[in-house]
C-alpha cells in the first residue's frame, strides 16, 4: 500500500510532521493500521503529540483515546506505557502501572521507578532484565547477607555494560564499587572494559582491567556455562558479578535511597584525566580557549530507533548558537554527517571546528583529549555527554521528551555525574535557545 510505505517512511526518518499529516488526512491510512497493525496503534498514533519541528508535547485528549481503548496486545500496552513516559504525566502512568505490571515490560517498569525516584526498586527490576535466571557464577544482589556470603574471601570480575557510553558512565563509581566490595570481604577484583576504553581506564584507576567484547558478555549474561568457565578458568577468578548488581548494592552499602542521595555522592568522585594523544588540530583547539568559548555539539544518536529518534534533534535548530560571537563548536557527532548536515556546516565555517581525522566513535583516548579542551558539551542523551561527564567538562544534555530527566534529581543534576552535567527537557526551538545561552552564560 503505497501511502503506508510513506507513512513508515516519514515516521523511521522522525519527519513526525508529515506522518501526522497523512494519518489525520487519510482514512484508508488509519483504517490499514488498524485492522493490520492493531499493536502498533500507539506508537504509530505518537506521531500526533509531536509539533511541526518533531519535539513532544502533551496531549491529555489523544492520549487518553490511546489510554482507553481496550487492547489485550502487549506490544500496545507497552508502547502507550512508554509514550506516557514520555509525556511526564505521573497520573497516567500511576494509572497504567495499576493496570497490568505482568505485561508491562522491564526496561519500563525501571524508568517507572526511576521518574519516582525509587532507585531501590528500579535496580531491583534491573537486575531482573538482564537475569530472569541467574547464570552459572555470576552473583546476582539479593540482600546484604547473602551477598556477603557469596564474595568473601574471593576473586572477583566485575563485568562491564556491553555499550561504550553505559560504560563510561557506570566508571564513574568504580572506586566507590572497589571500596565496598573490598570492604565486604573480597581479595581480588577485577574489571572487564571495551579494548577501547582500556588505556583511559589503566590511566585513571589502578586496578586491573581485562579487555572482554560485546559477543562475550551476552554469552555470560545468557548463561553459555562453557564460554564462563573457560573466562573464569582464563583469568584465575572464582564468581562475575555485572556492574549493575554492584550498583544496587551500592546504594544498600552507602544508603542511597533517592538521586538526590546518588548525586551527593558521585559529586565526591575525581574526575577523568585524558591520555595526551598529539593531533595538531586538537592541540590547535586548546589553544583557542585564551579568545572563545570552545563548545562541544551532538545533536543525535548514531542509533536509529523509534525510542533514539524521539530524542534526536537537527543540527539547524541550533542555528541560533553557530550566530554568536566569541564561540567555536566542535563537531561532536560521532557517526558520518549528512550531505545536508555538512552543507549547513559549511555556512558557518568560521565558527565550526571539523576533524575528520579523528574517529570519535572508536579512538576513545583521542576523543577523550579532544573533549577535554572543551569549555562547555551541548548533547543529546548520547555516548558525548558519557564523556564529557567524567571528563568533569560542564555539560547540558537536551531532551525532547522526560525519559532522560529520570536520570536526574530534583535539581536537574545528573545523578552518576553529579552537578556539573545538566539535564533538560526541551518544549520547542525558542525553549531549547533560552535553556542552551543560559547554560553558556552562567
Amino acid at each position: 500500500m503505497f501511502i503506508y510505505k510513506k507513512f513508515i517512511r516519514a515516521f523511521n526518518s522522525n519527519d513526525f510532521k508529515y506522518a501526522a499529516y497523512l494519518l489525520k488526512n487519510s482514512v484508508v491510512l488509519r483504517l490499514y493500521i488498524y485492522l493490520i497493525h492493531p499493536n502498533l496503534l500507539a506508537r504509530f498514533f505518537s506521531c500526533l503529540l509531536h509539533d511541526s519541528k518533531g519535539y513532544f508535547f502533551y496531549n491529555k485528549k489523544i492520549l487518553h483515546k490511546l489510554i482507553y481503548r481496550k487492547r489485550n496486545s502487549k506490544i500496545y500496552f507497552n508502547d502507550l506505557f512508554h509514550i506516557c513516559l514520555m509525556s511526564g504525566n505521573q497520573l497516567d502512568l500511576a494509572k497504567l502501572f495499576s493496570k497490568n505490571t505482568i505485561t508491562l515490560s522491564k526496561i519500563n517498569q525501571f524508568l517507572y521507578f526511576l521518574s519516582i525516584n525509587d532507585l531501590i526498586k528500579a535496580y531491583d527490576i534491573y537486575q531482573i532484565l538482564y537475569y530472569s535466571v541467574i547464570p552459572y557464577k555470576v552473583i546476582i544482589y539479593e540482600g546484604n547477607q547473602n551477598f556477603l556470603n557469596s564474595i568473601r574471601k574471593r576473586k572477583l570480575i566485575v563485568l562491564s555494560d556491553k555499550f561504550i557510553g553505559d560504560e563510561i558512565r557506570y566508571s564513574r563509581l568504580y572506586c566507590l564499587i572497589f571500596n565496598m566490595l573490598k570492604k565486604q570481604g573480597a581479595y581480588e577484583i577485577v574489571f572487564t572494559c571495551n579494548n577501547r576504553i582500556y588505556n583511559s581506564l589503566k590511566k585513571n584507576y589502578n586496578y586491573n582491567f581485562i579487555c572482554i567484547d560485546s559477543n562475550s558478555i551476552d554469552n555470560i549474561n545468557n548463561n553459555n556455562k562453557s564460554v564462563i568457565e573457560q573466562f573464569l578458568s582464563k583469568n584465575k577468578a572464582e564468581y562475575i558479578i555485572p556492574i549493575f548488581s554492584c550498583l544496587r548494592a551500592l546504594l544498600d552499602f552507602y544508603l542511597v535511597k533517592d538521586k538526590e542521595s546518588l548525586t551527593y555522592l558521585s559529586n565526591k568522585e575525581s574526575f577523568f584525566q585524558p591520555i595526551m594523544s598529539y593531533n595538531y588540530k586538537v592541540e590547535n583547539v586548546g589553544l583557542l580557549k585564551n579568545k572563545y568559548k570552545i563548545i562541544g555539539l551532538c545533536w543525535r544518536s548514531m542509533f536509529n530507533n523509534w525510542q533514539r529518534t524521539l530524542n534526536s534533534f537537527n543540527v539547524s535548530d541550533f542555528e541560533f548558537l553557530f550566530k554568536l560571537e566569541n564561540i567555536k563548536i566542535v563537531i561532536c557527532q560521532y557517526d558520518v554527517l549528512t550531505e545536508d548536515e555538512l552543507n549547513f556546516l559549511s555556512r558557518f565555517k568560521d565558527n565550526v571546528i571539523l576533524i575528520e581525522e579523528l574517529n570519535q566513535k572508536d579512538d576513545i583516548d583521542g576523543t577523550f583529549y579532544l573533549y577535554s579542551k572543551l569549555d562547555y558539551m551541548i548533547s543529546c542523551p548520547s555516548y558525548p555527554s558519557d564523556v564529557s561527564g567524567v571528563l568533569g567538562i560542564k555539560t547540558l544534555i537536551c531532551s525532547k521528551v522526560y525519559i532522560s530527566s529520570y536520570f536526574s534529581d530534583n535539581k536537574g543534576n545528573h545523578a552518576f555525574f553529579g552537578e556539573h552535567v545538566k539535564v533538560k527537557k526541551v518544549d520547542n526551538c525558542q525553549n531549547l535557545k533560552d535553556i542552551v545561552i543560559s547554560f553558556i552564560n552562567q
